[in-house]
This record gives C-alpha cells, structure tokens and sequence, in this order.
C-alpha cells in the first residue's frame, strides 16, 4: 500500500503493474531531487512567459477593460532600462534609496539641522561685540549689583530726624550742638545738629559731620553712616568724614564701601597719594579686597609711623 501511496505501482485490471522509473525513485533522495527539479523547471518557464509578455500580464492583456490597462503599465515598467540595458521594471531600488532620506527618524533630522547654531550664534556673538564693545560688558546679575548698590546708598543717606526739635529756627544751633558735643550731651547735640543741617548754615560739612560723630559714639553707625553720607557729598576731599565712612561701614560689613572710602582717604593726603595710585595701577581690573587695602595701609604706616590713623 505504501508502494501504491507514492505512485512507484498502479492497478491495471486484475494485477499489479510497477510504474517504470520507481526503481531510482526509491533510492536515497531521490523523491527531493525530482521535486526540486519540477519547481526548478516551472519557475523558470514562469520568468520566461513574464519577460516575453506571457503569464498572468498576457491573460489580462487579451481578457481587455481596465485589467488589460494594467497588463500594459506593467509591461511597460518591466521594459524600462535597469543597470546593464536589460528590462528590470525601473530602477525602483534607486528610487526607494533616494526616498529613505525621509523615512528617517525625525530626531535625527532635528539634530542634523541644528548642528550648526552653536558656531552661527558664537559669529553673531562676536559681531555685535565687535559693533558695540560695552555691550559684551553688559550684564544682568551686574546691573542687578549695581541697582542694588544704588539702592543701599539711597538708604544710607536717607537721615532720620528727629521730631519735635526745641532747637529748630535757632541761627546758632551749630555752636549750640559742638558745644553740647564737646560736653559729652551727646543727645541734646544731636537734636542742635540736626536744626543746623535742617536751617540754611553755610558750614553744612561740619554739621553734618559732627551729627555723624554723635552717633557714631553713640554706636548707631546706621545713622552715622547716613549723616556722613551727607557730609561726604557736601566736601568729598574731607579727610575725617573719609576715615568716618571707612570705619563705619566696616562695622557693618559693607567690603566694597569701607575699601573705598579708605583708599580714598590715603589718595586726598599728599603724602600717601603715590603710594595708593601705585597699589591703583597694580590691582587694575580686580576688585578690592580687605586684606590688599591691609597692606597698603601696613605700606603708609611705614612712611608715616607717628600716624596713629594709618595704624
């Protein structure tokens, strides 16, 4: 029966008749071999009915309508040259490797496109430098210091006086308020201090520094500072409402202030100036700390060593 199953024997009649070939059929592969074979042979009669317009293009071609409108653009895609002048149906390969640019990933196309803008904004950077060299000094945490300073040094000299005032109107609330002072009255030439800076007295200066002094002893250098702010801005060369400034703002902590005011001090004297607008052209460009101006100050006291203000 297994014989039967693979067609090596057939029933003819009242016998059993052998298929001739069924001796080499039933060798070792050889039932593969005539199979492959059979595919072999019909593939290639099919590639050859395709190329010479045959097949399934033919069936349409003769059955007409639109199937045959088909036929004939296949047909005449397969007739297009390919590479080496034979028909290959276009070079449909070229043109899918020309389109894979846009099939790839977006995020790949987004780098590629701004694989650039770091060097185009470095060149605009350095053009508007080169139109406008304060604009690269420009900067908004500066400003923001700077409105910052600004603003404290509005605070600072913005006094407080005191009301009522008894000494108010008095055209000697000068002498008054020194005499008081060098009493040790401190508070009484306090108030005489500041109906003097209040009335029209032309030693505005003095007054304002002697109302600083009060309350400088009086270890309020928040008021001392806004009276010799006052004081400062009426005389700036005022050697004592210099060194004022520079102790009083360093009891507060204010770095940048005291430096100044104290490097000041030492530049208004004629015997300290070479030596402060030296230290000002070697420290050109960085900003003052406490312990450079030390040592200028350490530098004048030896050209002055019986100053007991440079000590």
């Amino acid at each position: 029966m297994s014989r039967m199953s693979r067609g090596e024997i057939v029933v003819e009649g009242n016998g059993v008749k052998e298929v001739a070939g069924a001796e080499q059929s039933r060798q070792p592969g050889a039932e593969q071999n005539v199979t492959g074979a059979a595919w072999a042979n019909e593939h290639s009669a099919a590639r050859h009915a395709a190329a010479s317009g045959g097949g399934w293009a033919s069936e349409f071609a003769a059955a007409g309508g639109p199937a045959a409108d088909i036929a004939a653009q296949f047909g005449a895609m397969r007739s297009m040259p390919g590479p080496g002048g034979t028909g290959t149906g276009g070079d449909w390969a070229g043109e899918f490797a020309g389109g894979e640019s846009s099939l790839r990933d977006p995020a790949q196309g987004w780098a590629d496109e701004f694989a650039n803008v770091p060097d185009e904004w470095a060149q605009e950077y350095e053009e508007m430098q080169r139109g406008n060299p304060d604009w690269a000094l420009e900067n908004v945490w500066d400003q923001v210091a700077a409105e910052g300073t600004a603003l404290r040094a509005a605070e600072r000299s913005n006094y407080q006086f005191t009301d009522p005032n008894p000494y108010l109107g008095r055209s000697d609330a000068l002498e008054i308020g020194r005499d008081l002072f060098h009493r040790g009255v401190l508070s009484e030439a306090g108030l005489a201090l500041e109906a003097a800076v209040r009335g029209s007295n032309p030693e505005l200066c003095e007054a304002w520094r002697l109302l600083g002094t009060v309350h400088a002893e009086n270890d309020d250098d928040l008021r001392a500072i806004a009276a010799m702010t006052r004081a400062n801005a009426a005389d700036p060369t005022n050697l004592e409402v210099l060194l004022s400034l520079g102790v009083s703002h360093t009891n507060e902590l204010d770095q940048d202030e005291a430096t100044g005011h104290m490097r000041a001090w030492l530049r208004y004297q004629p015997r300290f100036a070479a030596l402060e607008a030296e230290y000002a052209a070697g420290t050109a460009g960085r900003a003052d700390t406490p312990a450079s101006v030390l040592g200028l100050f350490r530098r004048a006291a030896q050209l002055a060593p019986a100053d007991a203000d440079v000590h």
